[in-house]
């Protein structure tokens, strides 16, 4: 599944790091990397649901060690604030035993502590470097996020995402994202109903570049009830091509958000079969989603508007 999470590292040689360095320039080059990205790199180790274990526990590394840094930085400030307080009120001629004696208790505790919170911070800084080596060499792994099957070729998620939701863009395996959709509607309706919106429980799109269908929704398979329950909805459908309520534009571009109840749920809820007896696996979870909503921006005037908002569980 391809995302826009990783998209700084088309600004450099990747093939290069990986196959035509030498460990050390290698390790130079994505220090670098590192260091010129470090924001977004520290959101996606904290943020991306990744399946992946290799990831998994390179995040539960971090923040552990991230957590002690900050623990011991407050240590710190908190101690020195208190020696500052305790000799500016004891005066400056006649320093108690007290005093002095609090000094070295801090001076000593500096002495132990200031050198794990250095080691703290190195740490967290090597973690941070090992995963990004990780992604550059092993690709970004599977991510938990609640994307269905049928779409994981050709959405793109948005935003970070987990398990329960999920927000991408539509993007055509030619790259376009110009779609021409089409929705179920109400007899001799020959546009997009906007107002009936819940009666839409059907929507594909086409590309305008290259003419390639893709099936987006469909509640009759799709979703809990179409997916595990084999629920029917509805039968034969009148369908409408979805244009621009504002300048009535055929083409736009396609977003869909999908809400999930996670992979526990559904495995405890399926116990790994649908309502015929068929047998599923844990991966399946994604074609079980409990909501699909999906809104539509005009390529013409930019305005956007909702098409899709279906609750399938």
């Amino acid at each position: 599944m391809k995302t826009k999470y990783w998209d700084f590292l088309e600004n450099y040689n990747i093939d290069e790091i990986k196959y035509g360095l030498d460990d050390k320039q290698s390790d130079r080059m994505i220090k670098k990397i590192a260091s010129e990205n470090h924001k977004g790199i520290h959101m996606n180790l904290l943020n991306l649901p990744h399946a992946d274990v290799i990831f998994t526990n390179c995040r539960d590394r971090y923040k552990r060690y991230r957590g002690l840094t900050y623990t011991l930085l407050f240590f710190l400030i908190i101690a020195a604030a208190f020696i500052t307080y305790i000799i500016r009120n004891s005066g400056t001629i006649d320093i108690s035993r007290y005093v002095v004696t609090i000094s070295i208790v801090f001076i000593l505790s500096v002495f132990f502590e200031f050198p794990l919170l250095i080691y703290s911070v190195y740490k967290t800084r090597r973690i941070l470097f090992d995963y990004l080596k990780d992604i550059i060499f092993y690709g970004p792994g599977i991510l938990d996020l609640p994307v269905p099957g049928h779409l994981k070729d050709i959405i793109i998620p948005l935003g970070k995402g987990n398990e329960r939701t999920v927000t991408g863009e539509v993007i055509c395996s030619c790259a376009s994202n110009e779609m021409r959709l089409i929705v179920n509607a109400p007899p001799n309706c020959d546009s997009f109903p906007v107002k009936e919106l819940k009666i839409v429980t059907y929507l594909s799109a086409t590309c305008i570049n290259c003419n390639k269908e893709y099936l987006i929704f469909d509640k009759n398979i799709h979703g809990w009830k179409g997916f595990i329950n084999l629920e029917k909805t509805e039968g034969e459908r009148s369908f409408a091509f979805v244009e621009c309520p504002k300048c009535r534009c055929l083409s736009h571009s396609l977003y869909i958000t999908v809400c999930s109840s996670g992979k526990e749920y559904f495995i405890n809820e399926s116990f790994l079969q649908k309502d015929d007896d068929t047998p599923l696996s844990g991966n399946d979870w994604v074609n079980a989603f409990s909501n699909f909503m999906a809104y539509a921006v005009c390529s013409n005037c930019g305005w956007n508007f909702p098409v899709v908002d279906s609750q399938t569980d």
